[in-house]
């Protein structure tokens, strides 16, 4: 097998044993965390409905959705199908929504465009013209799944660009309201439920159909929203459409493998038509581009294209994020933009390289050659690279050279620039590509210009809706560029040929230009010949192909300039002001100031730094953030804002002439203008809070941005806009903290894990999303003292916590309650590591890795047999949590580290950068006075990722006043620290059995802490004050070392499904996931035929059973039941007016009550039993806990138990 596909293989398997992981994650617990926990949400007003015995004539069982596709009914006819032909009248209060849903249309919620056929000013009435402009999401959502009639073109386009205004959380989630829908009357009518809901279900599992067929990179690329998707299937889909949520998960899972590989699926039969390539002969020298064939070449240059081409996602394209973060979010959109720009350079690098006027010209027809090919082929994208690269300015002024090319290359090349040209936004292209078959590469630039002009000139939302007429707009330009990756090329790969396009060096702008300057002087097109240019070379000496290693030089000597003597920018480099790399250049030009080296700068002095940042080139992302992160550890914001001033007066030549002074100014001084701009420009982007937290910096930045705007014409414009920015700019939007509601009481051993979650997060991302770059410098610098806030929080707020935590669990009054609370921890800890609240996950851990806690064997030992195993393997994850390298690299996935909200331990962030800071030295050089600016690049490293998290706020809480009230203060409580540590003593003195060293330790804890209480009262934090008494501890016996193979198989369970990078192999770890799996589905297997015990359980609670217990056996090839081929067997007796189905179960979860309710409808479709026949289902066990009574109960499932166990936490 190849290396491609194994790769392949490998994810393939991975996205399995997500599926795996996810479903036993369904099976195995009722309580998940907000990301991956999917039951119906109701809002105010808005009942919530009974669980409801699924009707017999279900939807789709084998996966289809079309309206169509139900099973025929006993009248013949599908209910489905009477629906499709029904007509709905959709203003009968009948079908009146209650919730989010009943809102009627207004202008304030939806605007529909105007009817070109109905008249002036009327609205569109008919389905097929309907069209929406402006809406709410509420109302998309509901136009999405409308009732009425289905509007492919519509889902489409929404689905093309849900991205630029909403999430795919938060779609999934209106779904599910949708789906849950109630009337607003209450009273859920026949026709309501047959012809209303049943239809607006349909077009639920349409989009989500739609969505995961044509859209399944959007799953690929954010695991998240998958489990979400899967749970939604699971937990809201099957209740009533079985086989269509299987039928939509192995969809999915099949799309998603294929996805993973992102291979061109070629035709076999076209790939043996396929032309031969066209092999370069061999030779001992390198390869070079006349040696090549311009056919073959052609072919290479379109196959990389097609491939880099073909990758391009749709999000891509929307909100300009290929401009964004150095093409990060759009990677496949700028990885095709950076080939497209290095191949219009090497084309140019190419012509300028020929040693003689004869190869020049060679090199030219051969890329007009190309160009021909290019064209038959399609690509136009390719054949744009080649024009672009003739339009050089290098290039394009050679005409002595241009105008030795054979004329029928020219008359080739005229022609190919006329189809390509830009006149009328490429119109001429425009027509010419509406004729063109596929296989067909386009010209990307074009769309990207179109898309630029709509996201600047068309807003994102009108008041208060949003503005889909835009997307209608965007979505018609994706669909276009969407149509062209479906057919590919069916020619062969070349090696060879790919090898050199790939590797192909190109040289920059400026360095073409002065060969181009070697090659032919200014003025000497008009004076010289082709020959006398070449003579004129040879006597010089010089060899264009090898002035691409030289120093650029400068292109003209703009004189003397007008006020530098005392300058600090037009100084010189030197060890006095600035320290660089050894490799790299030591001297600058001060009169243009290129920071092409400013990633080397180690030190340097505070005028040298900013003239690197505000240079003719640009300078690095990575050392313009270092600075705006780090300016006020070395400067004010006065020394800033005065120097960026000075920097923005650039000064004048003396006397110069109206030529030199106009190329001055646009080489010179407006590049330099700009780069200070810039600067302004990011600083206000993507740190305003650094800004609107200094009223000094805010005051100086605005009077600098406004004085730009009155000074230059050109970026007058953009200055203002900046300032109308600032002025927007809004902090984030957080969930609101709930009122503590003092009348409830309640404690910590009555909330459920997801409360937990949630409440801890909402409290931490509040504390999180406050810090300021200003905050954690003056910490850094000044010390805790002075910012005791954020000390409190980072670092003290972490001991409180897990002290707090301890205290819970050892001052309950029973082991049994212990050990229920630990076991709602450990849920806690797992679902806040798959949350990414490692902050709150880091103290519950070592709350329940404490001595206190692990000691206590009574307790540990009434927990289920997986939980120690598991706090056993999440030891790995809390020694990750501890320091900041094994964080980031183990904890943190890759491939969404900064992409999903998240929560860091921010103690580890705080040690890392307090190390960084005591350890380098502020200042370096032999004078000590130039800034270090290596420590800057350092801790800008750790301050950027913290900014990222902060860019990324949890958005999906919900807070609740219960565990606002228990969470609240949640510290105050150990203000009687002394009880706590009698309560310790006397739980670990049980534990050992000793009461004399118990009392003996007990006493002397309390003279000792009666001592250091009389010598300073209520000091310290309980953290603190708990970490005085540890040499008093008796020594702790370690809990219980639990079985090697339950190890690692809670150790494959955990680290799948919340830290993957934790395991060494994942592989492994999934296949000891699957054999637990296996073992476990044995536990909760029916037994059949019935033991005997069983059997006279069953006759003495159901004497009217009276006939013999049969096994019914039938083969189930679809998986409807299990979701894969199996055969279904049953015990069934028959009796007069009913049918007995019987299980008899050696343990019973929520998973099995829903896989027993799947056996019998598959027994009732397949034994063609009569509606008039009741199928009663018997379920034996040996015990069942009181909600799982329940919730037989209302399944109408009776469930016959030797005992009810009392009720543990899920």
């Amino acid at each position: 097998m190849s290396t491609s596909n194994s790769k392949s293989t490998k994810k393939s398997s991975n996205w399995s044993k997500l599926f795996k992981a996810t479903r036993a994650q369904t099976r195995n617990s009722s309580s998940l965390p907000p990301s991956t926990s999917h039951k119906p949400i109701h809002t105010a007003g808005q009942s919530s409905p009974a669980f409801r015995k699924p009707p017999a004539p279900r939807a789709s069982v084998s996966g289809s959705l079309s309206e169509d596709s139900s099973p025929p009914s006993p009248s013949g006819s599908s209910p489905l199908q009477r629906v499709a032909t029904t007509d709905l009248n959709l203003d009968s209060p009948e079908f009146m929504l209650a919730g989010v849903f009943g809102q009627q249309d207004s202008p304030e919620t939806i605007i529909f465009e105007e009817s070109t056929s109905s008249g002036k000013g009327s609205q569109i009435q008919s389905p097929e013209l309907l069209r929406i402009k402006n809406a709410t999401l509420i109302k998309l959502i509901e136009r999405v799944t409308y009732p009425a009639y289905p509007d492919p073109k519509y889902l489409l386009a929404f689905l093309l660009t849900y991205r630029s205004f909403t999430t795919g959380a938060e779609i999934l989630d209106l779904l599910e309201k949708r789906w849950n829908c109630e009337p607003h009357s209450g009273a859920r009518t026949p026709d309501f439920e047959s012809k209303f809901v049943q239809r607006i279900r349909l077009r639920v599992l349409n989009v989500v159909k739609v969505w995961i067929s044509k859209h399944t990179y959007d799953f690929r690329d954010d695991i998240e929203l998958t489990k979400r998707v899967i749970a939604f299937l699971d937990d809201v889909v099957a209740k009533d459409m079985r086989g269509s949520a299987d039928g939509l998960k192995k969809s999915l899972e099949r799309r998603l493998e294929a996805e993973d590989s992102r291979e061109i699926h070629l035709d076999e039969k076209k790939m043996e038509l396929a032309p031969t390539p066209k092999v370069p002969p061999m030779k001992r020298g390198a390869l070079t581009l006349l040696d090549m064939n311009p056919l073959e070449v052609a072919r290479q240059i379109t196959l990389i294209e097609f491939r880099l081409y073909n990758k391009c996602r749709p999000w891509e394209f929307l909100g300009l994020a290929w401009t964004r973060n150095a093409g990060q979010d759009a990677p496949n959109v700028h990885k095709m933009i950076h080939w497209s720009t290095r191949m219009s350079l090497w084309v140019a690098t190419e012509i300028l390289r020929g040693k003689t006027a004869k190869k020049k010209i060679a090199v030219i027809s051969m890329f007009i050659k190309i160009a021909k090919y290019l064209r038959k082929l399609n690509n136009f994208n390719g054949l744009m690279e080649i024009m672009a690269g003739f339009e050089n300015s290098a290039v394009h002024r050679l005409r002595p050279y241009w105008d030795a090319v054979p004329k029928a290359h020219m008359e080739l090349f005229e022609n190919v620039k006329d189809i390509m040209s830009n006149s009328k936004n490429f119109a001429a292209f425009r027509t010419f590509l509406k004729q063109v078959d596929p296989p067909c590469i386009p010209y990307i630039g074009m769309y990207l210009t179109d898309l630029t002009f709509m996201e600047e000139g068309i807003p994102d939302n009108v008041g208060d809706l949003i503005n889909f007429s835009k997307r209608w707009k965007v979505a018609a330009v994706i669909q276009d560029i969407q149509q062209y990756q479906q057919a590919p090329y069916h020619l062969h790969k070349l090696g060879v040929i790919q090898d050199y396009l790939t590797n192909a060096q190109a040289l920059d702008n400026e360095t073409m230009y002065k060969i181009s300057l070697e090659c032919m002087p200014r003025g000497a097109a008009k004076e010289l010949t082709l020959r006398e240019l070449e003579e004129q070379q040879k006597s010089k000496g010089v060899d264009s192909s090898q002035l691409a290693d030289q120093e650029r030089d400068s292109e003209m000597d703009y004189g003397e300039l007008d006020g530098v003597k005392d300058n600090p920018f037009y100084q010189g480099d030197s060890s006095e002001n600035i320290l660089l790399d050894s490799n790299a250049r030591k001297d600058s030009d001060p009169s243009t100031s290129s920071s092409g080296s400013d990633t080397s700068v180690r030190g340097a002095s505070l005028p040298k730094l900013i003239e690197r940042l505000t240079g003719v080139k640009p300078p690095s992302a990575e050392f313009l953030e270092s600075f705006l992160l780090m300016w006020s550890t070395f400067a004010t914001p006065k020394e800033i804002f005065q120097l960026l001033k000075l920097r923005y007066n650039v000064p004048l030549p003396k006397n110069p002439t109206s030529e030199i002074l106009s190329k001055y100014v646009a080489k010179v001084q407006f590049p330099i203008q700009l780069r200070v701009f810039n600067l302004l420009k990011v600083w206000q982007e993507k740190y305003p809070r650094d800004l609107t937290s200094d009223p000094e910096l805010l005051a100086l930045f605005r009077e600098l941005v406004s004085f730009i705007q009155e000074d230059s014409k050109m970026l007058g414009t953009r200055a203002e806009r900046v300032l109308e920015s600032l002025e927007e700019k809004e902090t984030v939007k957080l969930p609101a903290l709930p009122p503590v509601d003092p009348k409830i009481s309640a404690s910590l051993v009555d909330l459920s894990s997801i409360e937990l979650v949630q409440q801890l997060t909402i409290m931490e991302q509040h504390k999180f999303q406050q810090l300021t770059t200003a905050n954690l410098e003056r910490y850094l610098r000044l010390g805790p003292e002075k910012e005791s806030d954020l000390h409190a929080w980072a670092v003290q707020r972490q001991q409180d916590m897990k002290l707090w935590f301890m205290w819970q669990i050892v001052m309950l009054r029973t082991k049994e309650m212990r050990a229920k609370l630990i076991e709602t921890l450990l849920t806690t800890a797992i679902e806040l590591l798959e949350f990414r609240n490692y902050f709150s996950a880091s103290y519950v851990l070592a709350a329940l890795q404490s001595p206190e806690v692990t000691s206590l064997k009574k307790s540990w030992a009434l927990l289920p047999k997986g939980a120690p195993p598991k706090m056993f393997a999440l030891r790995t994850v809390s020694e990750h949590l501890r320091k900041h390298a094994t964080f980031y690299k183990h904890i943190l996935p890759l491939d969404s580290r900064f992409s999903l909200p998240c929560i860091p331990p921010m103690h580890i962030y705080l040690n890392a950068l307090q190390e960084i800071y005591d350890t380098l030295p502020d200042y370096i050089g032999e004078n000590s006075n130039l800034i270090n600016f290596e420590k800057a690049k350092r801790l800008s490293a750790l301050l950027s990722q913290i900014h990222k998290f902060q860019s990324k706020p949890f958005g999906n809480l919900v807070a609740s006043p219960r565990p606002a009230a228990v969470l609240h203060n949640c510290t105050h409580n150990l203000q009687s620290y002394e009880r706590f540590v009698d309560k310790v003593l006397e739980l670990q003195a049980a534990e050992a059995g000793d009461v004399v060293a118990r009392r003996a330790t007990m006493n002397m804890i309390r003279r000792e802490t009666a001592a250091t209480s009389s010598t300073s009262p209520g000091t310290g934090s309980p953290a603190s004050r708990f970490n005085r008494t540890g040499s008093f501890k008796i020594p702790l016996s370690p809990p219980p070392q639990p079985d090697p193979a339950a190890v690692e198989a809670a150790l494959a369970e955990t680290m799948l499904s919340c830290v993957p990078q934790v395991c060494s192999s994942i592989t492994e770890a999934a296949d000891i996931q699957e054999s637990v799996d296996e073992s476990s589905n044995a536990m909760f297997s029916n037994t059949v035929p019935l033991t005997d015990i069983g059997l006279k359980r069953f006759r003495t609670r159901c004497p009217e059973a009276v006939d013999e217990l049969e096994v019914w056996s039938r083969d189930d090839p679809d998986g409807e039941v299990l979701g894969w081929p199996s055969t279904i067997s049953l015990n069934v007796c028959n009796a007069p007016t009913c049918v007995f189905v019987v299980f008899e179960l050696r343990s019973i979860t929520k998973a099995r009550l829903s896989k027993v309710m799947r056996e019998v409808e598959f027994y009732k479709v397949n034994a063609l039993i009569q509606q008039e026949v009741e199928t009663r289902v018997v379920v034996l066990t040996r015990s069942i806990s009181p909600e799982l009574a329940s919730v037989a109960r209302n399944l109408q499932i009776l469930c016959v138990a030797e005992s009810v166990r009392p009720k543990m936490p899920c």
